[in-house]
């Protein structure tokens, strides 16, 4: 569309996506479409491997429908990409997803376009922890962090409140959203130790063998953010018009229909976090008869 434009090519047994933002003139890729890993029964490890057969690639109107065969697995997948709205959307679903010897083999995660979002030291990387955490890549240690989006941080205060991320840098970045799927959204933030970091998404079937397997879609938008514009305001933005889009309720309007929210807002203190009436601090654990009436 006018804003966003993405290349997929033909590689070594595997398909490259490019994207370039229509305004900025700046182009993100070309790295493999999506990188996969199958659970092996047998020798109980798990393999990674982003090279596969392409068994076919249906043109859609504004995208292409990819069908895909790894045929040391004998596992089988499908990738819809898109551009909507000036976004890139990659959908995968699980009910496309053929694991054709499961009693050996079994597709247990999918990373989307590894290394797409990546700055140099002087960027910036916008990270899925508490409610978003803004790091440089320059001066970090070469490392590969991955983790599944809600409850699995060692901390509480660490556990993101919103499947989002972003990378930006001098000449523009790339914000990416989980909007379907994103309790089975799997972060991966890596650094090179030279200055370069990267952040991108994937999501998880399964993390053991006899795991069940949500069937619902999962989804991964991903927008440019223009080299003058902030990206954790960008961010924040689109984060807020999903929320809507989902049914969320602004928080103006819930003060004009609740009173008892607008006390809680605009009140010194919240006895919700602080404490009950005649209970005493929460983290006491005091306990006591005597009623409660949740009055200010």
């Amino acid at each position: 569309d006018d804003i966003l434009h993405a290349s997929l090519t033909r590689g070594d047994n595997q398909l490259l996506l490019a994207v370039t933002d229509r305004r900025s003139g700046k182009t993100w890729g070309p790295v493999p479409l999506l990188a996969t890993e199958v659970g092996e029964r047998g020798l109980r490890r798990v393999d990674r491997e982003d090279r596969y057969q392409i068994e076919a690639l249906e043109e859609l109107g504004d995208g292409v429908h990819a069908i895909l065969w790894l045929p040391t697995n004998k596992v089988s997948l499908a990738v819809w990409v898109r551009i909507i709205e000036g976004e890139l959307s990659i959908l995968m679903s699980p009910q496309e997803v053929y694991n054709r010897f499961a009693d050996y083999f079994q597709l247990y995660n999918v990373e989307f376009l590894p290394g797409l979002a990546a700055v140099a030291d002087d960027g910036m990387m916008i990270l899925p922890m508490g409610e978003g955490v803004a790091s440089r890549p320059a001066g970090k240690p070469a490392v590969h962090e991955r983790f599944l989006i809600y409850m699995e941080q060692p901390r509480w205060e660490f556990v993101p409140t919103m499947p989002m991320a972003a990378a930006h840098g001098v000449d523009g970045g790339l914000g990416m959203l989980m909007t379907q799927g994103d309790c089975e959204a799997e972060v991966h933030i890596r650094t090179d130790g030279n200055g370069r970091g990267s952040v991108g998404y994937g999501t998880s079937l399964k993390r053991l063998w006899h795991d069940p397997v949500d069937f619902g879609e999962r989804e991964l938008r991903i927008f440019p953010i223009l080299p003058d514009e902030c990206p954790t305001h960008v961010t924040a933005a689109r984060v807020r018009r999903h929320a809507l889009e989902q049914g969320a309720v602004p928080t103006k309007q819930r003060i004009a229909e609740d009173p008892g929210l607008a006390y809680v807002l605009d009140g010194f203190t919240m006895k919700l976090f602080h404490g009950l009436e005649n209970e005493g601090p929460v983290a006491g654990g005091a306990h006591s008869q005597a009623p409660i009436t949740y009055q200010p």
